[in-house]
């Protein structure tokens, strides 16, 4: 066990490049689990009824997650194609994107459509960057063990920060939207640094070919 933790460890000088896109996976989940539906209240009468908010909030998160459908979709088929850096760039774009639309929806409340969009687009950026992180381990980090633990345990410890800071102290919007615009910055920096590497070995099972380009360590 203590040798496999301090491999882990010893990996993460290795992923420095990454670990600013992986952090904003963290944030991403807390963000639209803990703070989304603070902005669709905003759009709604102050007397809303309990089962009004309670359907409204279930119609946001099921935009979300059609988003997060979408955007898993798209990352693996673009990386083939134009190669991780700039799919990162377009990562990064959409994850500003979501950002950028959470602070309309905030700025116009008359209605719940801006906070829509914004649902969508957090929903198709986490799933696109969680998705392109996954290419990057497989083919920059050639698929290694500790890229993937640490991929867990990297956007999990930023999901928890936030939380924590939301337990410490829950800033209004207005606050908490700049500083999710800043918090890119970091990854827009490293995207440079980061390799394309290479394409991980098709997996071939009864003589029939899987198309399955990027797999977790134990399916190599």
């Amino acid at each position: 066990m203590l040798p496999a933790i301090a491999r882990v460890f010893k990996f993460y000088p290795k992923m420095i490049p990454l670990l600013p896109s992986i952090g904003l996976v963290g944030i991403s989940i807390a963000f639209y689990a803990s703070s989304l539906h603070k902005i669709l209240e905003m759009a709604m009468p102050p007397d809303s009824e309990r089962g009004y908010v309670s359907m409204r909030t279930g119609i946001m998160f099921l935009v979300l997650g059609f988003g997060e459908i979408i955007g898993g979709y798209s990352a693996g088929d673009l990386s083939d194609k134009i190669g991780v850096q700039k799919v990162g760039t377009i990562a990064l774009a959409s994850y500003t994107l979501a950002v950028t639309t959470s602070l309309l929806a905030v700025t116009y409340h008359e209605t719940v459509v801006p906070v829509m969009f914004a649902a969508f687009f957090w929903g198709f950026q986490e799933a696109f960057i969680q998705n392109w992180i996954t290419v990057v381990c497989s083919r920059t980090y050639k698929g290694a063990l500790e890229a993937f633990v640490i991929n867990k345990q990297f956007h999990s410890l930023t999901m928890c920060l936030y939380e924590l800071m939301l337990i410490v102290w829950y800033p209004p919007m207005e606050i908490i939207i700049p500083v999710l615009i800043f918090l890119v910055v970091p990854s827009v920096i490293a995207i440079p640094f980061i390799e394309e590497g290479d394409a991980p070995p098709v997996p071939i099972f009864e003589d029939k070919v899987l198309p399955i380009a990027y797999s977790e360590p134990h399916l190599r």
